[in-house]
């Protein structure tokens, strides 16, 4: 494994870096060093790259020590020599890389099947009163197709932030704005009332907010939202 005392260079990126350090190591894992950061580098060959960061000064501080039991336990003795070999470091990284994939498939998938649905949604009549089609769904269909993907794309990155607590705990934000908690509603709904679900659209205005909120931010209470500006 290339081991690479100095400071990330500027403008280049880090498998790059570990290639420059051993030109000639067939093996992809690497490590790049400075005094604040031990960055471990995954780079196969004809793969794209991966890498995790460690930050020195988080990992001396009482806050930081699951940090540190988890650098321990990935590039510990034990791991990259004694343990089973199916159980080491280069395995772990090569199983993580397949079930990678596995799950980017799978959700990649799910999501091109949204689309369709989304799509086919879009050009259903609908029973309304007084609902008008936007203006562009006949004249330009590439626009509404672009618009559902990006919607699409939104909800599943959002989902991944609420899934590890990125965006907030609060209870205002998961019982009003979360898109899980609205998941929540709409199942229990679909439950209750299911010859009426495709006569509602208030969750459509809820998803609206909910962009609005992470791009410009927003408080209320001990909610804090920073403004995300994407």
């Amino acid at each position: 494994m290339p081991f690479l005392k100095a400071r990330p260079v500027t403008g280049r990126p880090a498998p790059r870096q570990v290639r420059a350090a051993a030109p000639t190591d067939p093996r992809p894992i690497g490590l790049l060093v400075n005094r604040d950061q031990i960055r471990l580098v995954y780079a196969p060959d004809k793969e794209l790259s991966g890498h995790i960061t460690f930050n020195l000064p988080e990992m001396v501080t009482v806050a930081g020590r699951p940090i540190f039991a988890a650098f321990r336990e990935l590039l510990g003795f034990e791991r990259l020599y004694s343990v089973d070999k199916s159980e080491r470091l280069p395995a772990v990284l090569a199983n993580s890389r397949k079930f990678q994939n596995v799950v980017s498939t799978q959700l990649a998938s799910q999501v091109l099947e949204a689309l369709y649905e989304c799509c086919a949604a879009s050009r259903r009549p609908t029973t309304r009163p007084g609902r008008i089609a936007a203006p562009h769904s006949c004249r330009d269909p590439d626009i509404v197709y672009r618009g559902l993907l990006t919607t699409l794309l939104r909800m599943v990155f959002i989902l991944y932030a609420e899934d590890r607590g990125l965006l907030s705990t609060d209870p205002v934000y998961l019982n009003y704005y979360s898109i899980t908690g609205l998941y929540e509603r709409l199942r229990i709904d679909d439950g209750q009332y299911p010859d009426t679900m495709d006569q509602r659209f208030g969750a459509w205005a809820q998803l609206l907010t909910l962009f609005h909120l992470i791009y410009i931010g927003g408080s209320h209470g001990a909610l804090r939202i920073p403004a995300r500006e994407g």
